[in-house]
């Protein structure tokens, strides 16, 4: 954002996507052009490291393209010496009429007003002919922020070129296209361009001056960790005693207490304690679609009433929360003697695909009773493979010698990351399965959160270890700064620097250790302890399975050299079973969180509320719920995690409604108070197909002779010397034709060209793929190119849409 000389606005897709982060941060950059505040330069080395990772994943797709031979044409930039905004438009636009280049790098794009501007990333020339924008970001998926920037380039192409832009491209953080048709989202992008330009005072097309922005304040968001105005914010909601300092609120619940007049965290502490449900309290409503529940409004005039005590009386105070069975104090085993205190530090951004777990920290007490630290480091891709195998083993050896001990943990990132060097390494599997299902890895923080409530402003492990006087002295003084400097290492080699990280690993080791002596000690003594899971026995028919993949695997893998076909066949036979490990955890998970955790887990909903009585629909009975702004993964089923029934749902996010429907005759059945996605998919089919092709295979019997093309990596039969795809798909004979090729050179197109062309020969066509949305590309391609074409087909896909039992939709092109 920039105002001009004549007083009028000069804007960015970059600040329609930070509106959309958050709207006060548009009337702060506002405030800030008209001289009514200067913008702050936050001074954060981890912001800067992401942005640097994001040009160098921008730059790394650069080199790919060049060294594909494209050809570039370049537009300068900011960064250029002696840039001119006009000389870049003038390229740009004379680079896309001509549709010489290839690609187009750093496009200069502007709006017909002259109100917009910005750089695109790259524009691509497709087979067809014609550009589409493309823009890396480093996140592993596509945020909506980046789509409405490419919505913009895609405008401006289509008014340059003279022809619509059907699709628009991110290339992730992972290395992956993802892809997504204008006609799709400019709606969505219109609506949200008219709703910035209506905070700034402007209508739409409107490039005076902005007059009368809408009113906002300073919410804590996602966008806060690189905002420049952060601390003005933070000062901001300090000043105000604002609500969103009572640790554990949300925005919705804070906003509804708001318009009820209680605006303060010191007027929400300081309400009478013997507020109880049925009081008018529990009116309060939640902006829109829900009601603040009576227990949860109990917890945080609790919570607020702690900090409030810990104010005035400057010292920091806890109180139990009320006792639940198998909850809180209970989820603690018994102590042993070899338990274990973990804690990992991990680089997110290591590489623009993956991050990176660098170091394993751990303390125990050795013979002598002295807590001793130790620590294994992995300095990249391999060494993080070894360090992870060398912890595991070192537990497992530990575990020998004492059964009962356990690994703990302060909140869920151990956890997932152990689970994840699992897949992404291929090793350690079955003790990585035992430790979960044995129950070894114990997260206190879930202790902490269902026993007590402190006057603290978060339930971070740096808040909680006041209560228990823990002391630190290192220089690194968080995550964020420990991978700062893991990547100062990286540059440098100075491994002084790498001390430095060790010793603020340490401290986090050595306060898990203080945090679990402290809650034993204020345990009630009349509790139980955890009882661990009994040991995993497999079924007879798993067993058998294993044992028939076992005998497979050594049979291939006899007089096989690593990277042949015996050898990756024998990689393969575990396939399904590594995939689906992950799977289950997560079910199993899901199923253990309490209702708090439900709603903060990104794939459940938690705390739904009824609304009203149900309605006959058929042999159905349809449920209305309400539940709090929330990331969930669910689709159109969910499980109750109480009673581990299905149910159809159908969810809408915007309203925060949820639709329940059951049978008539479940009237009497209790409902849910949360849905978690369903049990994975079975794989047995699938298992046994790979192992009925090895056993094929070994026996040499030829019965799948395609996919012994494929393993074996043949040519492909085609009977014709050709070029085009097409000609060659028609003249393949028993054999397989792949198609490959970077992002954006057509694979999709040529499929759907491809499809039709045998469509038009009789032959029938399959499309399966690993995710539904590359199903439903190329069908969208395929029905694009028929109608092309002038060719008329029929095909059904495969759905559950609307219907738990699977149904078949016709597509017709």
């Amino acid at each position: 954002m920039r105002l001009r000389a004549d007083g009028t606005l000069q804007l960015s897709p970059s600040d329609l996507s930070n509106h959309l982060a958050c709207p006060h941060l548009t009337n702060l950059d506002l405030a800030a052009e008209r001289g009514e505040i200067v913008k702050p330069k936050l001074d954060s080395p981890h912001r800067d490291l992401i942005f640097r990772k994001g040009n160098e994943h921008e730059a790394a797709y650069l080199e790919r393209l060049e060294a594909e031979g494209r050809t570039i044409a370049r537009v300068p930039t900011f960064d250029d010496e002696d840039f001119d905004f006009k000389v870049a438009l003038r390229l740009t636009q004379e680079a896309v009429r001509a549709g010489a280049a290839e690609v187009v790098y750093q496009p200069m794009l502007v709006s017909e007003d002259g109100v917009w501007r910005g750089f695109a990333d790259f524009l691509e020339l497709q087979p067809h002919g014609g550009y589409e924008p493309v823009d890396t970001k480093l996140a592993r998926s596509a945020k909506p922020a980046h789509v409405l920037q490419l919505m913009f380039y895609a405008e401006q192409v289509e008014r340059i070129q003279g022809s619509p832009v059907e699709w628009v491209h991110v290339e992730n953080g992972k290395g992956e296209r993802e892809t997504f048709r204008v006609a799709d989202y400019a709606a969505y992008y219109r609506r949200v361009r008219e709703r910035f330009l209506v905070a700034l005072g402007l209508g739409p097309g409107d490039a005076a001056e902005a007059t009368s922005p809408l009113s906002t304040y300073g919410w804590p968001c996602g966008h806060c960790g690189i905002c420049d105005f952060r601390h003005v914010c933070w000062s901001q909601r300090v000043a105000d005693d604002h609500l969103s300092l009572v640790a554990g609120m949300r925005r919705g619940w804070a906003e509804g207490l708001l318009e009820s007049g209680i605006d303060t965290l010191e007027a929400l502490g300081s309400l009478d304690t013997d507020v109880a449900p049925g009081s008018d309290v529990e009116l309060i409503r939640l902006p829109a679609h829900s009601q603040l529940r009576a227990e949860t409004f109990d917890a945080l005039r609790h919570q607020a009433s702690l900090q409030l005590r810990g104010r005035r009386e400057n010292r920091y105070l806890w109180e139990p929360i009320p006792f639940e069975p198998g909850r809180g104090f209970e989820l603690l085993p018994e102590p042993n003697e070899g338990d274990v205190w973990f804690d990992m530090e991990g680089h997110p951004f290591y590489e623009a695909a993956q991050g990176l777990e660098y170091l394993f920290g751990y303390c125990y007490r050795n013979d002598a009773g002295e807590d001793v630290y130790d620590a294994v480091w992995g300095r990249d891709r391999d060494g993080e493979r070894v360090a992870f195998e060398q912890f595991v083993d070192w537990v497992v050896a530990r575990r020998a010698a004492n059964p009962g001990l356990h690994v703990y943990h302060y909140a869920s990132y151990e956890r997932t990351a152990l689970t994840r060097l699992m897949g992404q390494h291929g090793t350690r599997e079955q003790e990585v399965d035992d430790f979960l299902r044995e129950g070894v890895l114990v997260d206190l923080y879930r202790v902490v959160k269902q026993s007590l409530r402190a006057s603290v402003a978060s339930y971070s492990i740096k808040e909680i270890e006041r209560l228990y006087d823990f002391v630190r002295t290192a220089e690194v003084t968080g995550g964020d700064d420990s991978v700062v400097r893991f990547e100062e290492w990286v540059d440098s080699g100075d491994d002084a620097i790498l001390e430095e990280v060790e010793r603020y690993n340490e401290e986090d080791c050595r306060s898990t250790v203080g945090l679990h002596e402290w809650l034993l000690s204020i345990r009630p003594p009349e509790l139980s302890w955890r009882p661990d899971p009994d040991p995993y026995e497999p079924s007879e028919e798993a067993a058998a399975a294993g044992e028939e993949r076992a005998d497979l695997r050594e049979a291939l893998r006899a007089g096989a050299k690593e990277g042949d076909s015996r050898w990756l066949l024998a990689q393969l036979l575990d396939y399904h079973q590594r995939e689906a490990k992950p799977q289950w955890w997560e079910w199993f998970h899901h199923l253990s969180l309490d209702e708090d955790e439900l709603v903060a887990d990104t794939d459940t909903i938690g705390q739904l509320t009824l609304v009203g009585e149900p309605e006959r629909d058929g042999k159905s009975l349809v449920y209305r719920f309400t539940f709090p702004e929330q990331e969930h993964k669910l689709g159109t089923s969910g499980v109750d995690p109480a009673t581990e029934k299905t149910y159809t749902i159908r969810v809408d996010d915007e309203r925060g409604l949820l639709e329940l429907r059951r049978a008539v005759n479940r009237a009497d059945e209790p409902l849910p108070r949360a849905l978690i996605p369903p049990q994975p998919i079975t794989d047995k089919e699938q298992r046994r197909a790979v192992a009925r092709f090895a056993m094929s295979y070994l026996a040499g019997d030829g019965r799948y002779a395609t996919l012994v093309d494929i393993l074996e990596r043949r040519q492909p039969d085609v009977r014709l010397d050709v070029e085009d795809p097409v000609d060659a798909v028609l003249s393949l004979g028993r054999s397989a034709l792949f198609v490959q090729g970077p992002p954006g050179s057509g694979k999709t197109w040529h499929g759907a060209r491809m499809a039709v062309a045998l469509m038009r020969e009789g032959r029938r066509i399959g499309v399966t793929s690993l995710s539904h949305k590359a199903i439903h590309n190329l069908l969208d391609a395929i029905e694009a190119e028929a109608r092309r074409s002038g060719f008329t087909f029929k095909g059904m896909k495969k759905s559950t849409d609307g219907d738990p039992d699977t149904v078949y939709r016709t597509r017709s092109g």
